[in-house]
């Protein structure tokens, strides 16, 4: 397997960015994505702007729609290089000058190969240091980037790496559309029962709907049998502080910053006998305890711990919620992750005298919730763990898939690892 060099001009047919001016926006239009609406694999399509048709069209003669197959990479701002993924479905959109737009000749590359090579941390170390605008933005300057040069293998060779590499990411992708389904069916749920007051009656009817009971309360009518109560009332916070006297050789330390709506993107390990313990590393975590970030409640840094690696200690900044046993902690956690809960909380630390908006335990004990019967909570209950656990398990095997291909991929596109010709069909 030979590689030869080649410079990223060599292999595209175009190399471009989107629109250099941003047209008005309206209401309901087409689609104008940006660098902020781009993902790990795709953009995200719900929340970007709308343009009208005129536009639409001026930008699609300008060269400004990509087509599939189209390499994408973030090129401006913060998040430049970040992002890099194939545009793999044609759809009526454009870009904004913050996107670079590379069109394989699929005669030298396989457009996945050129993504995959482009997002290694090398690639972008390389071209974060001789790629870029020196101005206060990260900036790609596009008539540089297409003298990056790109050492590859034959077009045989470089499909058998696209189609192992692919097979993983495709994995990780379905788990990542079943992780959201199962958020999605939560929140459905929670609106069903907590909102709605649809629940299955006695006959497995909409409760509501079918006539039953609804009585006065301090938050509203609720159903007959259910109960007001405070968060403080069903979970204690902050039950396990590690003390001095403990001593342990290591910790897994858990820092606000490190979990971001139920996903935890990183742990740091700390060996106790070389270095010293970070001053906010306190907070003890158990099997399915909730940690809530005090600090810019918008920011959504919580989670819920369904299996603490050995040794997991949170930073002080989360409050560390468990349940007393009435109330699951799976129940618990969806109740603060309601978008009224997380407005209630920003605009209650927005009024903080801390150097940062934050809140306090205090705060989130004071919570109201909604207390069913017994039957019914533990039928709720049920269904609610079992989502959640499923959520857990695809989270732990995607970072074990990404943990294989992050290994695998810089020796696949070096040669260091070579493919045999039977073990892929081309």
């Amino acid at each position: 397997m030979g590689f030869k060099r080649f410079s990223l001009e060599e292999v595209c047919l175009v190399i471009t960015d989107g629109a250099h001016a941003s047209p008005k926006a309206v209401t309901d239009g087409y689609k104008m994505l940006s660098v902020k609406d781009m993902g790990a694999f795709d953009f995200d399509y719900d929340n970007s702007k709308q343009i009208s048709e005129t536009d639409y069209i001026k930008l699609v003669a300008g060269k400004c729609q990509p087509q599939v197959n189209d390499v994408l990479i973030a090129k401006d701002g913060n998040s430049c290089l970040e992002y890099c993924f194939v545009f793999r479905e044609q759809r009526e959109v454009v870009l904004l000058s913050s996107i670079a737009i590379l069109r394989p000749d699929t005669s030298k590359i396989n457009p996945y190969y050129l993504m995959y090579y482009l997002g290694t941390d090398k690639a972008k170390n390389e071209l974060k240091e001789g790629y870029l605008s020196g101005s206060a933005i990260p900036r790609v300057v596009l008539k540089d980037f297409k003298k990056y040069p790109l050492f590859i293998p034959d077009i045989t060779t470089q499909n058998r790496v696209v189609y192992l590499i692919s097979a993983i990411n495709s994995k990780i992708e379905l788990n990542n559309s079943m992780i959201r389904n199962l958020e999605q069916l939560s929140q459905t749920l929670f609106k069903r029962w907590f909102i709605d007051f649809e629940f299955p009656n006695e006959e497995a009817k909409p409760y509501k709907s079918s006539g039953g009971k609804m009585v006065d309360s301090e938050l509203s009518e609720i159903p007959e049998g259910w109960k007001v109560v405070t968060i403080g009332e069903v979970c204690n916070a902050n039950k396990d502080t590690l003390s001095s006297s403990e001593k342990w050789t290591y910790i897994n330390y858990l820092d606000t910053g490190n979990i971001t709506r139920n996903f935890i993107d990183n742990i740091q390990l700390i060996d106790t006998t070389k270095y010293k313990t970070p001053s906010r590393a306190k907070r003890k975590v158990q099997p399915n305890d909730i940690v809530y970030s005090t600090v810019r409640p918008n920011q959504q840094h919580h989670g819920i711990i369904k299996e603490p690696i050995e040794n997991m200690i949170a930073s002080t900044g989360f409050v560390v919620l468990r349940s007393k046993g009435i109330y699951s902690n799976d129940l618990i956690y969806l109740w603060l992750t309601q978008e009224e809960t997380m407005k209630e909380l920003q605009a209650i630390a927005e009024q903080s005298t801390s150097a940062y908006p934050s809140i306090k335990p205090g705060d989130i004990l004071s919570i109201k919730i909604l207390l069913p019967m017994e039957k019914q909570l533990n039928e709720l209950t049920r269904i609610i763990e079992t989502q959640n656990n499923l959520i857990w398990f695809n989270q732990q095997q995607n970072k074990k898939l990404m943990q294989i291909r992050d290994s695998l991929l810089p020796k696949l596109l070096s040669g260091e690892i070579k493919i045999p010709d039977e073990s892929v069909v081309v």
